[in-house]
């Protein structure tokens, strides 16, 4: 699983602090979904078990992720990140 073997050698830095969340949640079909962080990240990977998407705070929207205050956010101009009754895992960076 390269994403799993990827997050765990990353490695931010933020005042010489760790600063990323991983975590999951499994798709409904819903669109637009927040995923809720409790911030906003300045980066968020998600792995869609096809491919890793990423998206930048301030970034495009093209890959149907949107960073928001409290998290993230899944568009329906991408369906794949939000498929019903699949699992997907994704990265967050503080």
């Amino acid at each position: 699983e390269p994403l799993k073997s990827d997050i765990a050698s990353v490695r931010t830095t933020a005042n010489g602090k760790a600063a990323a969340v991983m975590g999951s949640y499994t798709g409904d079909g819903s669109f637009p979904r927040m995923i809720s962080l409790g911030y906003a990240p300045k980066a968020v990977y998600l792995d869609t078990g096809r491919t890793v998407l990423a998206a930048l705070n301030g970034g495009s929207t093209a890959l149907g992720i949107q960073i928001k205050v409290g998290g993230f956010q899944l568009l329906s101009n991408n369906s794949a990140t939000n498929e019903s009754g699949k699992s997907y895992r994704y990265m967050a960076v503080r």
